[in-house]
């Protein structure tokens, strides 16, 4: 509700997908992605996946956090290998 904040936020978001993309970028190129999956869909799947855990930590009283950063990493290794369908991001 607040515009400078929004944007603000918003441009923190940007740095970090982007830097995150970047680091994606990098990882495909030297072999460490799978060549199919976009870096810039990779990026924003792991930033949502961090909101998620800092959210669930904040809601819940029985956050276990060595449990939740299993099933994240999972996620993300099956996303690298190109075993999960990234949706292409909007240009």
């Amino acid at each position: 509700r607040n515009p400078a904040f929004a944007a603000m936020t918003a441009e923190i978001e940007r740095e970090v997908t982007g830097r995150l993309g970047d680091l994606f970028r990098s990882a495909r190129d030297r072999g460490l992605v799978h060549p199919d999956v976009d870096p810039d869909s990779l990026a924003l799947l792991v930033s949502t996946l961090g909101d998620g855990l800092f959210v669930r930590r904040a809601i819940s009283e029985r956050f276990d956090a060595e449990r939740a950063m299993q099933g994240v990493m999972a996620v993300i290794e099956a996303a690298c290998r190109g075993a999960l369908r990234l949706p292409p991001l909007p240009s």
